[in-house]
């Protein structure tokens, strides 16, 4: 499949899904439209929009990523983690490194990404002790 550009909501409904659906059981559009903060009929949006990009699959109100979707999400949790550690290291607290990161963590390219964990000599946990995993995140060389 193509790769799609994702907006920043896409980002974190698709993070919210997948770090919420567990041992194969699909998240209710209910608990994702309440995690998110939004209402029903604009998380159903968010979702249909990330089915038509591959990402996701719905069906009666049930939500699980698709392969897709979760190569997306190793992808953009492996960018989170580097640029955390990145702003971390420039003097930003963890909770601030966090929220900053998680503003483009889903934009910046892979290549970019793979460069900084090589130059902060491939740490293997973020501030918050969170490993990071990599991988499959070369597969998109240009996100």
């Amino acid at each position: 499949m193509e790769y799609q550009k994702i907006t920043r909501k896409e980002r974190d409904c698709l993070v919210t899904v997948v770090e919420n659906t567990s041992k194969g059981f699909p998240m209710k559009l209910a608990d994702l439209s309440r995690k998110l903060k939004i209402k029903p009929p604009t998380a159903l949006d968010l979702v249909r929009r990330l089915e038509k990009k591959g990402i996701l699959e719905s069906k009666k109100g049930m939500i699980i990523p698709t392969a897709e979707g979760i190569k997306r999400y190793e992808i953009i949790i492996y960018a989170h983690r580097i640029i955390e550690c990145a702003l971390k290291d420039s003097g930003e607290s963890d909770v601030d490194s966090c929220l900053e990161a998680a503003g483009y963590d889903y934009l910046v390219s892979t290549n970019l990404v793979s460069e900084m964990d090589h130059l902060l000599g491939n740490p293997e946990t973020c501030p918050h002790g969170k490993r990071i995993v990599r991988g499959e995140a070369n597969e998109y060389q240009s996100l």
